[in-house]
């Protein structure tokens, strides 16, 4: 609690105190009774805030709606937050200012303006949001503050608790070429729909597999795990890898990038896999990997896009390496006819060796992340490309300031 007195509160008090003094000197008895006076009124407002103050307070509960529950950055969200009594208690709302607190990542770096609804038994405070950066950022708590009948003293106190909201990436919608990604140009004619010979068939369980595709019943009898190889949609499952920089300034890009891309497959029916590398955030395995299957529907969407909320970029450029060469020896002992689509930068010797050959000819697509697309062409960004190129991947640069959409276009018209 925090009690305050309001501006006439301080006149009022120095007035009081100022005209007893004189009141003293002078000895004038009127004088001192109209300044001992003051000085009561003061003393009793005081009194009376913190009993306002406590009956208004006393027995109030908060509910906070974010919606949507995940906010997305540019995209704008709404926030309710409803003020009641406990059930079976009676609290006077009447006079009560409410104060929202949020991040200045939630507000777009503009004061929040909200709109208060009084109602008989329950205070309701509407305001919007409009998230610039990805991750968590809080929200509230609520700051109460409630003032004496004269306007002497106000108490304020913080009602509920902060709540910590998730920001999606920025994402935008990426245009799938007809034929898919495929290089084979029969294959792509046929739109990708042609079941491989592998369909409805079971293979032996390799690391990274979606353990949703575990065939239990087969694995009993064999004893090994058994998966599943896709047979919903006919296409090749893809997976995206997520290479993140050091260094802040490609870090939202690249997540934006790789987020849009995962999407923008997995509408177009492919089985995706999201294999970033970075720090998750958490106390878990270094690398993460997600799986979402076709159709695109609102929890697949949501399970690709929560990975990306914690991730940062490694610490070092050691640690960047060694998470990229474990993501090269999951691809390695993957399905060898998946598609991989990777945003990296520029690599070691070591990592763009063991990125070449963890994909087969044709399968692999990189967009090469640069300072500038236009006079990148050499040094190590070269060699990345080099190296790829002649594994059989398909490349392109791009650099943290390229549209996203131009930056898929650009590596999708390298198809042949």
């Amino acid at each position: 609690m925090d009690l305050r007195p309001t501006t006439r509160g301080w006149a009022l008090a120095v007035a009081g105190a100022v005209a007893t003094v004189v009141a003293v000197a002078l000895g004038s008895e009127d004088l001192a009774r109209a300044g001992a006076l003051l000085v009561v009124l003061v003393v009793v407002s005081a009194v009376a805030a913190t009993v306002e103050h406590h009956l208004a307070h006393r027995n109030l509960q908060v509910r906070r709606t974010i919606t949507p529950s995940t906010l997305s950055v540019g995209r704008p969200g709404h926030v309710t937050v409803h003020i009641t009594p406990m059930p079976g208690h009676r609290a006077q709302l009447g006079r009560l200012r409410l104060r929202e607190r949020a991040a200045v990542e939630l507000s777009n770096g503009q004061p929040i303006r909200a709109t208060v609804t009084r109602r008989p038994r329950e205070l309701a405070l509407a305001y919007g949001v409009h998230a610039s950066r990805r991750g968590r950022w809080p929200i509230g708590p609520i700051t109460a503050t409630v003032g004496d009948p004269f306007g002497l003293f106000t108490r304020s106190q913080t009602l509920g608790r902060a709540v910590d909201v998730a920001v999606w990436p920025r994402v935008v919608d990426l245009d799938v070429p007809p034929g898919g990604l495929s290089s084979d140009p029969d294959t792509a004619a046929r739109g990708a729909r042609t079941p491989s010979a592998d369909d409805a068939s079971l293979r032996v369980y390799r690391p990274g597999d979606d353990l949703r595709r575990v065939h239990w019943a087969s694995s009993a009898k064999r004893g090994t795990l058994l998966v599943r190889n896709d047979e919903r949609s006919g296409k090749r499952p893809v997976t995206v890898l997520l290479d993140l920089p050091v260094d802040d300034v490609g870090v939202e890009w690249s997540i934006s990038l790789a987020a849009s891309i995962a999407l923008a497959m997995l509408r177009s029916g492919h089985p995706v896999r999201f294999l970033p590398t970075g720090d998750p955030g958490t106390a878990g395995p270094r690398l993460t990997q997600v799986h979402a299957h076709p159709p695109r529907n609102d929890a697949a969407v949501a399970s690709l896009l929560d990975a990306t909320i914690d991730l940062a970029g490694p610490v070092t450029s050691e640690q960047g390496e060694a998470q990229l060469l474990d993501a090269a020896e999951v691809l390695a002992t993957h399905d060898p006819s998946e598609t991989v689509i990777a945003v990296v930068g520029p690599m070691t010797p070591q990592a763009r060796t063991a990125l070449a050959a963890a994909v087969g000819p044709g399968h692999g697509w990189a967009v090469i992340r640069t300072h500038d697309a236009s006079t990148a062409e050499t040094g190590t960004t070269q060699d990345t490309r080099t190296a790829l190129l002649h594994a059989g991947w398909w490349t392109s640069l791009a650099s943290p300031t390229s549209d996203l959409t131009e930056t898929w276009d650009t590596l999708v018209r390298t198809r042949p």
